[in-house]
């Protein structure tokens, strides 16, 4: 491989991890909690980043000093309950909802743009276009980091500056800052990067594994996977920062719009006219990157879990992308309806594993099972499934 090169190869690899978050719910929901908190914006997009950016990234972590191993790392709940969170986490970031969302905030976003069409005629030629970039698995971090990524970055630049240089309608809220921040915090759990995380790691490895300089020569993480972590972290709090004052700014006009609708009132308020198709073509992007990932991800799962790799890994994308189509067509508000539940139960017992999963080969730190029990049955309380 041909990409990365001795001592710069962090960048182009931070810039890949970016890509590979930077989806649906990453363009979706700062704009929402800006929006929704207004005038207390700061404590509404601190808790964000930390269930959007910190976790995520200790994700990575956990699961680079698991060699990308997640079974070993899931595993230590028991092979049973740890099979089926790998299963579970994998349907809901791959066609259940992780990509068919992707495809439908595209939609959304360029639908101002794309006259009549529907969005099964859309979903069509989205699924075909990530199965032609998906099936070249060896050139998936080349397509990332050095093609996509830089023009992402140039267009959501624009939107940002434009956005927060603009006249401003901010809404106040009498809603404690306490209760912002926590509100901000389980918005970001719909975010789903924690999951993603976990096999996004995999995917980093893989296509570097041909390469010398990743290796880790003491058990821990390599100071280039490090350096290429904090600089994709950095890169999403830019944008989360800013997307989030985008909304705040326009709180008054932007408030009691549909999730999916809030980046099509960006690209006509903050933009502008036919400008407003700088907005569209740079959340498409966005969605693309990261379905790329998640359906090589998904493809991967099944290819060898499933089919223990007696069927053509062409067909495991073709299967994954025909799932995504189906649930694409009920809708960004539908998808997010039918998994939000999930992730709320899930996400608290998922960031408990993974702290102690990094004491655990660290420090040798063992107890794992009680804790995230005990935590699981703490989520069905408090989410009233008990």
């Amino acid at each position: 491989m041909e990409l990365i090169r001795k001592k710069a190869s962090f960048v182009p690899v931070g810039f890949a991890i970016f890509a590979m978050f930077f989806g649906a719910g990453n363009s979706i929901f700062p704009l929402l909690v800006g929006t929704q908190a207004a005038n207390k914006n700061l404590f509404a997009i601190s808790g964000l980043m930390t269930s959007g950016i910190v976790i995520p990234m200790l994700g990575l972590v956990a699961m680079f000093l698991f060699k990308g191993n997640y079974k070993e790392f899931f595993y230590r709940l028991g092979k049973a309950p740890g099979f089926f969170l790998i299963s579970l986490i994998m349907i809901v970031i791959g066609p259940f909802a992780g990509i068919p969302r992707c495809i439908t905030l595209s939609f959304a976003t360029l639908k101002p743009h794309l006259g009549s069409m529907p969005l099964v005629l859309f979903s069509s030629c989205a699924c075909t276009l990530v199965f032609f970039k998906t099936i070249k698995k060896s050139r998936l971090i080349d397509i990332l980091g050095k093609v996509l990524t830089p023009i992402l970055l140039t267009f959501l630049s624009i939107i940002i500056i434009k956005g927060l240089i603009g006249p401003k309608e901010i809404a106040t809220t009498s809603i404690s800052s306490s209760k912002v921040f926590i509100d901000g915090l389980t918005t970001g759990y719909q975010m789903m990067d924690l999951l993603a995380a976990f096999f996004f790691a995999t995917t980093v490895l893989g296509c570097l594994k041909k390469d010398e300089d990743y290796a880790s020569k003491n058990g821990g993480v390599p100071p280039m996977l490090m350096k290429s972590i904090c600089l994709s972290g950095l890169l999403l709090a830019l944008v989360y920062f800013g997307f989030s004052y985008v909304g705040a700014f326009n709180s008054i006009s932007f408030r009691g719009l549909s999730k999916d609708a809030l980046l099509g009132a960006v690209g006509t308020k903050v933009l502008g006219g036919k400008i407003g198709l700088v907005m569209g073509v740079a959340f498409a992007l966005a969605c693309l990157t990261t379905i790329i990932t998640l359906v090589s991800v998904f493809s991967d799962f099944i290819f060898e879990e499933f089919f223990q790799k007696k069927v053509p890994y062409g067909i495991c994308i073709t299967l994954t992308l025909v799932a995504a189509f189906f649930f694409s067509n009920l809708g960004f508000e539908g998808i997010f309806k039918m998994v939000g539940p999930i992730v709320n139960i899930c996400y608290p017992a998922l960031i408990a594993l993974t702290v102690l999963n990094i004491l655990y080969k660290l420090y040798d730190f063992k107890p794992v099972k009680l804790p995230i029990f005990l935590i699981f049955i703490g989520s069905f309380v408090v989410n009233g499934m008990l």
